[in-house]
């Protein structure tokens, strides 16, 4: 299960002695969300219920995009554990909620998320149609699906591979008397096209390469989800590498929050492919294998959001490097490296920058300044 923004960013901040103790209480408020979602998740997922039953029959198969919202409901209010006084909040009921609409539906105007997100779930599958002939993003027309307004001030999204569904939070800023208090907007991240292509990506990636979700191969699998979710973006809005901003979660930060202090204060997104370790990111990482921020501990996953950086420079440079838009040839090199039958779940760095060349070779033979390009950008983050 890959939340988009991970619980690591959320302890960074508990950990900083120069911040006050309601940003330490807010990260740490998110950081117990993170914990008891991914905990009702996988119970839902190891028992038999509904849930369990769902999770095996959910439509394949169709040649056309196919969707369903579901919702909480709920909404936005807490629920409260009558025997313990324990605050459950919303997203604990069984999984997906209620059903709101489905693609075949007229637009569900009683609430705009829906809306929102019906469309960034089909801006991401007519991308991968459009870009790489792939049915969905199991290959075989798979209907998307994603639950909504899940949990009490929820910060966060995330795939499911289980239940094969995207979980959006609402996230967690309010507001009183002019006071601005949470780390992302209301709304945020159902209505930013670059979470929910990163998300779906994720099972994309569940269904081909399987990058395990630790240590380099998972930094991989961030990496696929940044990479692609800002080819998305770029692809909607018709923008040439030059022309784009390369951020990921560049909508989601909430404008004068009072609980971003510090260097937090300048963040304008979550992370950056064009500068991994711009102070401007909310998430530092290393643009480099040789770079101090390049992380060797076990926290994340093995540090799967933070070195996801390494590979994420070296696509950007590729793809500025060759120009034009970043979908017609960088894109296609890491699409055919990502469903190449030599990738496995334990793939490390080195392994996917060759089968990058390769590809670059066979795609493009009489180019060869291509794959020159391609070797390079790993020859400067230090993989190769």
């Amino acid at each position: 299960m890959c939340s988009f923004v991970p619980r690591t960013l959320f302890q960074s901040i508990i950990d900083d002695e120069t911040v006050s103790e309601e940003e330490r209480q807010e990260a740490q408020h998110q950081i117990d969300v993170i914990t008891r979602t991914l905990n009702a998740v996988e119970n839902a997922a190891s028992t038999e219920s509904k849930v369990k039953a769902r999770y095996d029959v959910i439509p394949t198969g169709f040649k056309e995009f196919r969707s369903k919202i579901w919702g909480m409901s709920g909404r936005n209010c807490e629920e409260i554990n009558p025997e313990t006084g324990e605050i459950l909040g919303t997203s604990y009921k069984p999984l997906p909620g209620i059903l709101y609409s489905s693609s075949q539906d007229p637009p569900y105007e009683q609430d705009q998320d829906v809306i929102t997100c019906m469309e960034g779930l089909r801006t991401t599958y007519n991308f991968y149609k459009s870009v790489f002939n792939r049915e969905s993003i199991d290959g075989n027309g798979l209907q998307l699906e994603a639950s909504i307004h899940y949990a009490t001030r929820y910060g966060n999204a995330l795939w499911e591979p289980a239940s094969k569904q995207m979980i959006f939070g609402d996230g967690d800023g309010n507001s009183r008397f002019g006071r601005f208090a949470g780390f992302f907007k209301p709304g945020s991240m159902v209505s930013s096209l670059d979470v929910i292509a990163h998300e779906l990506t994720h099972g994309v990636t569940g269904h081909t390469a399987n990058f395990e979700y630790k240590h380099q191969p998972g930094a991989l699998n961030e990496s696929m989800s940044d990479v692609f979710g800002s080819m998305v973006v770029q692809w909607k809005q018709g923008q040439t590498v030059d022309e784009a901003d390369w951020l990921i979660g560049a909508n989601i930060i909430y404008p004068n929050s009072e609980s971003l202090t510090g260097r937090r204060s300048n963040a304008m997104c979550l992370r950056s492919l064009k500068d991994p370790s711009a102070i401007t990111n909310l998430e530092l990482q290393p643009n480099s294998m040789t770079s101090s921020r390049y992380y060797k501990g076990e926290d994340d996953n093995g540090g799967v959001h933070r070195n996801s950086g390494v590979p994420n420079f070296a696509f950007y440079k590729v793809a500025m490097a060759l120009g034009g838009h970043s979908w017609d040839r960088a894109g296609k090199i890491w699409y055919e490296t990502l469903t190449d039958s030599r990738m496995h779940p334990k793939t490390q760095f080195v392994e996917f920058a060759r089968v990058t060349i390769d590809q670059a070779k066979t795609l493009y033979p009489d180019d060869l300044f291509v794959a020159q390009v391609v070797e390079e950008a790993w020859y400067d983050v230090g993989v190769l």
